[in-house]
């Protein structure tokens, strides 16, 4: 047998080695400028303490720049919104999970299936049962409000949009933070596009309202109903796709009316006619009006000119048959929120419904009243201030009662007012314990924010 030289050997082995530290060498630096690609344009800012986020490009690029800018917050989220779910219903976790991608998750448009994405791209996580709770949390029921001002309404007649995120206070149970306490400003810029700003909770993969360039502002207020779907696309994406792609109030409602699941009201407000519209919606019906549609005056309830609202009750009188058994919910309110009877019906696949009609309705009240006294002199200075006594309890003796001694729900996550037309929003966010009708106002400008 032929002994082989050394060298004969050696030098082979070299050559191999050099070209396998030179494959790792390229693919590292080809990872690397990929997500150098993939950042390009985005920003993180923190202003008065709130974090202000930029994204662009793509709507993978966007999904991408969103996880990764806020991968610690969106950790702390995804793990609170998935142990929110009641023990006794957790074994729903694995249906929803089935659900999101046999049904909805596939019937969204396919950019924002890639956003979807690019943020667990950009946050290093993968698609699981945890991270379907951040998909689906806008089916989660909450309470809010929402209301649209202009003409005869405000001061200078010009538009306001006003909205109130309310859900009860929860945490991330491995760290103790509060979820709202991982909000931000998103500012998104699709490439093909419009811009946009909106109060966003960290992880959040729909919207729950904003503005954008074209002087288009929306938000929702959860519904309670019986008539609900499985099978569409969840409103958060229905009102991103309205914010990225919308510039009048018919084409919003175009997106938003289309392949709906859960019950819920949409505010519609566009500075340049000026004029807003409520979306008063279940899986099979719809209603759109403005402040002088006769619905708006069915009694109990009242027009005011000029200026339409929603709290979690419908006052369409076909819809409301799907979410109370008693249209009127006016009859001895704080007694019948007391005892919890005319109770809306179910309507999420994570809590059964126990919340009497009338909290809703005196919610409605307090809020239309105050409106009312100050009909024709609201303005971006007054706006929400006036909001924040409402939920105070300041405006209405009995409110502040119900409010400070019983457990209602209405904990403010974020209230803001925003004037499209500017680009102004003044806003006031949660912090730890403190609800967002008793913190400090921030004032940011979607213009010179981005300057």
């Amino acid at each position: 047998m032929k002994h082989l030289k050394i060298k004969n050997i050696i030098i082979p082995f070299f050559i191999v080695q050099f070209f396998l530290l030179s494959a790792v060498f390229v693919q590292s630096y080809d990872t690397a400028d990929i997500e150098e690609d993939l950042l390009n344009g985005c920003w993180r800012e923190e202003i008065e303490g709130v974090s202000v986020i930029y994204v662009t490009g793509s709507h993978y690029q966007m999904g991408y720049q969103y996880g990764y800018l806020l991968k610690d917050e969106i950790y702390k989220n995804c793990r609170a919104f998935y142990y929110r779910c009641p023990k006794d219903l957790a074994t729903l976790s694995d249906t929803l999970f089935e659900w999101w991608q046999i049904t909805n998750l596939s019937m969204l448009p396919q950019i924002y299936q890639d956003e979807i994405q690019g943020l667990l791209d950009g946050a290093n996580l993968s698609y699981s049962n945890q991270t379907q709770s951040l998909l689906n949390q806008h089916e989660i029921t909450m309470y809010c409000s929402g209301i649209s001002a202009w003409g005869d309404a405000t001061q200078d007649e010009t538009l306001i949009h006003f909205r109130s995120l309310d859900s009860p206070l929860f945490k991330d149970p491995d760290s103790n933070t509060y979820v709202h306490d991982n909000q931000v400003i998103l500012i998104r810029k699709p490439e093909q596009g419009y811009l946009s700003l909106s109060p966003s909770v960290a992880g959040d993969m729909g919207l729950y309202g904003g503005m954008n360039e074209k002087g288009i502002s929306i938000s929702w207020v959860s519904g309670f109903s019986n008539d609900v779907d499985t099978i569409g696309i969840p409103l958060g994406f229905r009102l991103k796709k309205a914010l990225d792609y919308s510039s009048s109030i018919d084409e919003v409602l175009n997106i938003v009316q289309s392949n709906r699941t859960n019950a819920l009201s949409y505010i519609i407000s566009d500075s340049n006619i000026p004029k807003g519209v409520v979306n008063e919606q279940t899986a099979n019906y719809s209603y759109v009006g403005t402040w002088d549609d006769p619905t708006e005056s069915n009694r109990p309830f009242w027009k005011l000119d000029h200026l339409v609202r929603r709290t979690n009750i419908f006052i369409n009188k076909t819809i409301s048959k799907t979410q109370r058994a008693f249209y009127n919910p006016s009859f001895f309110p704080y007694l019948m929120s007391l005892f919890r009877l005319n109770q809306f019906y179910a309507n999420t696949y994570y809590f059964l419904s126990n919340v009497p009609s009338s909290g809703s309705w005196i919610h409605y009240d307090v809020l239309s009243t105050e409106l009312e006294r100050m009909h024709g002199n609201i303005n971006k200075s007054n706006a929400l201030p006036m909001l924040q006594r409402v939920y105070r309890g300041k405006t209405d003796i009995r409110y502040a009662i119900v409010t400070n001694l019983f457990n209602t729900g209405l904990d403010p996550w974020n209230q803001w007012v925003a004037i499209p037309e500017t680009g102004d929003i003044y806003i006031s966010f949660a912090k730890g314990e403190i609800t967002a009708d008793r913190t400090s106002i921030h004032h940011f400008n979607l213009y010179n924010l981005i300057s």
